[in-house]
């Protein structure tokens, strides 16, 4: 069961404010459940080092570090890599469809944690019946994304961006004015249904094979 929302918190408030410090404290509840480490909660939260380790503890009943932030840069949202293949690919594309609609919705500017984790968990909504369990982007790979796919105004500086399939309608990450070889540029949710026929197609076939090796 996923965590309720924070409040909204604007980009300008300041987490030793008495008015924010409470809803700041509330974020970082909200990071530790979603599954965030310790250096994203201090990151967003103006948390000490040693009252982050402390919330963790006391929050998940255990010392405990969500993995490091991945490594790769921007090229591990773009090229299926032999342990997510084309479905990691969905999913973090998925998460920044998500991301640029929430933010493009503000009215005003909002804070960058709280924009993290209320898109990541309005993600894990929509996709936890139609995504193999283990198979979600994690809260601390969506927050290595949001860093290449950039933030409003810097976006225009980023190394990612959606582009859209024109065979499948959905969008999918590319890298920024970069020339990449064609393998780089299929779309993910294709290459997924391409393999889904060609299963299936396999299958079939074997079928067909047995029932003819069968006496009549």
């Amino acid at each position: 069961m996923l965590t309720a929302a924070v409040q909204m918190i604007p980009e300008d408030a300041d987490h030793e404010d008495p008015f924010w410090a409470p809803k700041f404290l509330e974020l970082a509840n909200m990071l530790i459940e979603l599954g965030a480490n310790q250096s994203i909660v201090m990151r967003y939260t103006g948390l000490s080092d040693r009252y982050a380790a402390r919330l963790m503890q006391s929050f998940l009943g255990k010392y405990y570090d969500a993995p490091r932030i991945p490594t790769g840069g921007p090229l591990r949202y773009v090229v299926p890599s032999d342990r997510g293949g084309y479905v990691a690919l969905v999913q973090a594309s998925i998460f920044a469809c998500c991301y640029l609609n929430m933010e493009s919705a503000m009215t005003v500017p909002v804070h960058r944690g709280w924009l993290l984790a209320n898109v990541f968990r309005s993600y894990r909504r929509l996709t936890e019946l139609t995504v193999e369990q283990g198979k979600h982007l994690s809260l601390v790979a969506a927050y290595d994304l949001v860093t290449h796919l950039g933030v409003g105004r810097y976006r225009a500086e980023s190394p990612l961006k959606l582009k859209p399939c024109p065979d499948c309608a959905t969008s999918y990450l590319v890298l920024t004015g970069i020339e990449s070889p064609p393998r780089r540029r299929a779309c993910p949710m294709c290459a997924v249904n391409r393999n889904f026929l060609r299963m299936a197609n396999s299958s079939a076939e074997a079928n067909l094979a047995k029932r003819k090796a069968i006496p009549a």
